[in-house]
């Protein structure tokens, strides 16, 4: 989880797809430090735990969206995009890649 502070800490991002199980911690946390910060994020909670108690508890937290496991790439993108139109800061008119997948 220090990796993914690091990353937040050195540039700003315009959204977020975050874990609630992650190795070392639960993405909620890193949503609320930033919002502690002051440098709130706009995000999308993607995990396994689907309980109304946990997608009320990401929502709660700050999450644009909570979505379960598994989703389509379709639909995740399609959710990235809905984001995007609620933050007129947000450019997505170039492929967004991350190791070998890319978002376009």
């Amino acid at each position: 989880m220090q990796g993914a502070r690091a990353l937040l800490d050195d540039a700003p991002y315009d959204a977020a797809v975050l874990d609630r199980m992650l190795p070392v911690g639960d993405g909620l946390t890193l949503l609320h430090e930033q919002i502690e910060k002051g440098t709130p994020l706009n995000a999308l909670v993607l995990s396994a735990l689907g309980s109304a108690e946990d997608r009320i508890a990401g929502l709660e937290a700050g999450a644009l969206d909570y979505q379960t496991k598994p989703i389509r790439l379709r639909e995740l993108v399609l959710r990235v995009n809905v984001m995007a139109k609620s933050n007129p800061h947000m450019d997505i008119t170039e492929p967004i890649a991350l190791g070998s997948v890319v978002l376009d």
